[in-house]
């Protein structure tokens, strides 16, 4: 308060002279329009900065989209790998299994006699199953370029197959591969074969087994197929099939293998191997696949997000507006409030100056002109006094004081200790102090807090009220409740602003159009005490037609 008003001594014709003054700082309020400027063009920012982010949100969307599509196929065409590289290590599996006593070992010399393909044949049927012709192990000797089968075949078969064994080996196969697969298209069928040399790598023989399609299919693709685990990550208890869709075609573009179609996959991927005699696999992901990737399917728009954008964008900028709109209420309310206390502080201290100079300069004649100064100073005084006790204790409560200690306490002793401290201030406002307090009748409470809170009432009652006036101040207990109430003879205060009085700061719309003196802290300051007392406060009409304010409070035994 000492930024508010301030005391000084100045020097005078007869002496020292007190002075007195106070300045209300209204030089705050200009800076709020520029306020509002700076507001409006924060707000355009916004709005901008969400243009901005919008558009990084569809450049960001489309990156996702491109990033998400080629993760996904990169996942198919590493599936289609996988799946190759297990039908690989199912051919080596059963050529080891077939040939591996054939082809395994090498020959002792060049010009030694080819074992027979009659056990081959037999192995070969009883692991591979054929509809049609059967299966049917051969051997071509190439030394002799001579073809040997399992079953009796026309000399232009023989031909054919021994034209695609001797082409195929000189194309690509290599001795470190001991058994491959040729799948040749065309309508012939596929062979498992592999090579039995002499020292120093010499080719003496091709053994191998003719397969239909259908063994090709169950013994070789459906097997590899049936592992699962393509995708890079744990199937999540999903079938193959509901994640994946696999076909395979040979080189010429003939369907080996058919997965299921799904109108929904859009990212497919396909990958070759050459031990395969060039087949290729092709690996469609379902949309499951996707979503066990850990990864959001792309989106073509992402209006939501972009919704949701300028929605909350405008919900800030409501926001900004409502925060300055109640920026501008607190700065009024502090305006209000720094006038009203400059002008409560400059009454008792006008009053004070006034008669310690008429003390001072002699100017008293009489015993009973002194005597009505120094009661004047007093009076002022106390009234200064509790002013200022209500700033203490409003600046307590708003920085969270302590809890009250909460004792047994008369009312009729703290009614009669406030009545005797404002007795003062009602003689001169020319108000009649009533009481109507049973001497038995206790409560739970704080006396000093009780006592504040009944001299803020008998202050609103001689600042609102007429002059000359009747205050009464009476108690009852019922249900374990004890009800204080102050009733005053002035204006009331309405009913629909009953609840409004009691934030801080706040006055009714009349007193402050008939500038009557105040500072909107004294209720706010009651309600605070009450409550920390565990009572409750409240506002009605009195009978008599000026305003009822009421303190409850838990009862307790007087000892």
């Amino acid at each position: 308060m000492s930024g508010l008003c301030k005391l000084s001594t100045l020097p005078s014709d007869s002496g020292h002279a007190l002075t007195l003054s106070c300045v209300v700082p209204t030089t705050r309020l200009a800076p709020l329009t520029s306020r509002g400027t700076l507001l409006g063009v924060l707000l355009a920012a916004t709005l901008g900065l969400g243009g901005v982010f919008a558009m990084q949100a569809v450049g960001m969307t489309r990156s996702h989209n491109v990033s998400v599509g080629r993760f996904l196929d990169e996942s198919a065409q590493a599936a289609a790998r996988e799946f190759l590289s297990r039908s690989r290590d199912e051919v080596d599996a059963l050529g080891a299994d077939l040939l591996s006593g054939i082809t395994g070992q090498r020959a002792t010399s060049p010009y030694e006699e080819l074992p027979a393909i009659e056990s081959l044949q037999r192995a070969a049927e009883r692991t591979f199953v054929c509809a049609d012709s059967g299966v049917r192990a051969f051997r071509f000797d190439f030394r002799g370029r001579m073809l040997v089968t399992g079953s009796p075949s026309a000399d232009a078969e023989r031909m054919v197959l021994a034209s695609r064994i001797a082409n195929d080996y000189r194309e690509r196969y290599r001795p470190e591969w001991r058994t491959t697969l040729l799948v040749a298209g065309g309508g012939t069928r596929p062979v498992l074969y592999g090579v039995r040399f002499a020292e120093f790598r010499a080719p003496l023989a091709v053994y191998g087994v003719e397969l239909c399609d259908a063994a090709l299919q169950t013994t070789i693709f459906r097997t590899a197929l049936a592992r699962g685990g393509l995708l890079a990550t744990d199937a999540g208890g999903l079938s193959q099939d509901s994640l994946l869709a696999v076909s395979v075609q040979d080189a010429s573009g003939a369907a080996l293998l058919t997965g299921a179609s799904d109108s929904g996959a859009t990212h497919r991927a396909s990958a070759t191997i050459e031990r395969l005699s060039g087949v290729i696999a092709t690996v469609t992901l379902r949309p499951a696949a996707a979503r066990l990737l850990a990864v959001s399917p792309p989106s073509s728009s992402r209006v939501e997000l972009l919704v949701g954008l300028f929605v909350l964008t405008a919900l800030l900028s409501l926001l900004a507006l409502l925060q300055l709109r109640r920026e501008a209420a607190l700065v009024r309310l502090r305006t209000d409030f720094t006038s009203s206390v400059s002008h409560e502080l400059r009454t008792p201290l006008a009053q004070i100056l006034l008669f310690g100079e008429t003390l001072r300069l002699g100017r008293a004649r009489t015993e009973k002109d002194r005597q009505f100064a120094v009661d004047t100073i007093v009076e002022e005084g106390r009234r200064l006094m509790h002013l200022v006790d209500n700033l203490l204790q409003f600046d307590r409560s708003s920085r969270g004081a302590t809890p009250l200690a909460l004792t047994t306490v008369p009312v009729s002793e703290v009614v009669t200790s406030a009545c005797d401290t404002f007795a003062p201030i009602a003689d001169v406002s020319r108000m009649t102090l009533t009481c109507d307090v049973p001497l038995d009748l206790a409560v739970r409470a704080d006396a000093a807090a009780l006592r504040h809170v009944l001299l803020n009432f008998l202050d609103n009652a001689a600042k609102y009220g007429p002059s000359p006036q009747q205050v009464h101040i009476a108690a009852a207990r019922s249900n374990g409740i004890v009800r204080i109430s102050v009733d005053d003879q002035g204006p009331g205060v309405p009913e629909s602003e009953r609840e409004s009085i009691w934030p801080p700061f706040a006055r009714l719309d009349r007193d402050r159009r008939g500038a009557r003196p105040g500072s909107g802290i004294g209720l706010s300051v009651v309600r605070d005490l009450v409550t920390r007392q565990q009572g409750r406060c409240s506002v009605e009409g009195a009978p008599g037609g000026g305003a009822r304010f009421v303190v409850e409070l838990a009862s307790a035994s007087v000892n």
